[in-house]
């Protein structure tokens, strides 16, 4: 489990620019799947092609003047991180287990209280995330508020794995079998949400915090089984995917509608193919939520003023529950760029459910031009942590890092993130700066 190499105190390209690599490669390739991929999607206008493609080259621009360039890394000795970092390290312990006992505890509550089940996923699986809504419990509300403290475990968790830091092998089995327990917990819902999640934890810890290269992943007989579980996972994955399309749209697997929906729009013949039409559908129907949400940023686009400022969904929806719980039930209102939006929304006659996507979301929230502005500042701001974090071994930038970056792998829905990325968020802003005066006297 322990990092053996000096990785960790490299600047490489692939490490300084990798918490958003995932981002800029899901949106390349969703644009061109969209354009050119397997469903024929109806043609968005030249304003939102030149609206996407100055946003996300904004964002770019931002994170390379944020992380700024190649610089020498001023932290060199493992006790020396242990040391700048000593306000973290102390909170350590604690912080596994609460993100332990809180991740168990949603599991226990899922299975004691009827709504969730293997069982039912597999026989019931329409109806299990209705019946998880309608079943929750205080031990749901207590194992959250455990779990809300889980992206500051798992960032000195890397941290301690990338500098050997002393701890017992058990936080080991902990920290992965969180990991396992939040798979179960999307099984247990019929979601697909931590699968993917997971993996993308295990790469930042490793490509990111330890330093590790690409090729040293593959190559490297340390890794073999890594790479044996997360191949196997990956498939796993995959199959858990397409299941849950497939059987999640109705009791007897997915509604005749949706299958019509697909079959005029395969662009390259894949229903002609000796396959079950279902499958296929719902083979499509996961493979679509990589292209959806254009037509939203099409006419979000058309609505939007060139400036507004609606900050407050960059939150997040949970994040603004939770706050909401200690307003009086009179003045609870969404935000008002989420108002805002589903407004735009139901004049359209567009489903209130969809996914507007990071890039129709700043619309409401920032305007048509004050959201390209806004990508370029918030890239500024991750390659700037980024930068903080690899010069100085900062836990506290880490933090925001990790945080911002996962929020990003949920971009095709929004920005705003869940409750643990704001508390990693904010917690992390608070110990970045505190550090960082230590760190001036250490270094």
């Amino acid at each position: 489990m322990n990092n053996d190499n000096r990785t960790f105190y490299k600047w490489t390209w692939f490490r300084a620019w990798f918490p958003v690599l995932f981002f800029v490669a899901f949106w390349v390739n969703s644009y061109l799947n969209r354009n050119i991929g397997l469903l024929i999607r109806d043609p968005i206008s030249l304003n939102t092609h030149i609206y996407l493609w100055v946003s996300m080259i904004l964002f770019i621009v931002g994170y390379a003047i944020g992380l700024g360039k190649p610089k020498r890394i001023l932290v060199q000795r493992n006790e020396q991180v242990w040391k700048i970092n000593s306000m973290a390290f102390k909170w350590f312990k604690l912080l596994i287990w609460v993100t332990f006992i809180g991740c168990l505890g949603t599991i226990v509550d899922r299975i004691l209280s009827g709504a969730g089940s293997i069982g039912a996923t597999v026989n019931e699986t329409e109806f299990v995330r209705t019946e998880m809504m309608e079943n929750t419990t205080i031990l749901t509300t207590l194992s959250m508020g455990l779990f809300m403290f889980a992206f500051m475990a798992f960032s000195i968790y890397f941290m301690a794995v990338a500098t050997n830091y002393p701890m017992p092998n058990y936080y080991h089995w902990m920290i992965y079998g969180t990991y396992g327990m939040l798979c179960l917990t999307s099984v247990l819902i019929a979601s697909r949400g931590f699968f993917l999640s997971v993996i993308t934890y295990i790469a930042y810890m490793l490509f990111c915090v330890q330093g590790e290269t690409l090729l040293g992943f593959i190559v490297k007989k340390k890794y073999f089984f890594i790479r044996l579980v997360s191949v196997s996972f990956i498939i796993f994955s995959l199959l858990y995917f397409i299941f849950i399309s497939r059987y999640r749209g109705g009791e007897e697997g997915i509604k005749a509608d949706t299958l019509f929906y697909y079959q005029p729009n395969d662009r390259y013949g894949l229903y002609k193919l000796d396959f079950d039409a279902l499958n296929i559908t719902a083979f499509l129907q996961t493979y679509s939520y990589m292209i959806e949400g254009y037509e939203y940023i099409d006419y979000f686009l058309e609505m939007s003023s060139p400036f507004a400022f609606r900050p407050a969904a960059l939150l997040g929806g949970r994040m603004i529950r939770q706050i909401q719980r200690v307003v009086p039930e009179e003045y609870r209102r969404p935000p008002a760029a989420v108002e805002v939006g589903n407004s735009w929304r139901s004049a359209a006659g567009m489903h209130l459910f969809g996914w507007p996507t990071v890039w129709g979301w700043n619309l409401p929230m920032f305007g048509y031009i004050g959201a390209p502005l806004f990508m370029l500042f918030y890239g500024m701001w991750m390659g700037y942590c980024s930068g903080i974090f690899l010069r100085f071994a900062n836990i506290g930038a880490l933090m925001v890092c990790f945080a911002n970056y996962s929020i990003l792998m949920n971009s095709f829905n929004s920005l705003g993130g869940d409750v643990y990325h704001q508390i990693a968020i904010w917690v992390g802003i608070v110990w970045m700066y505190k550090i960082n005066k230590q760190t001036r006297l250490l270094v």
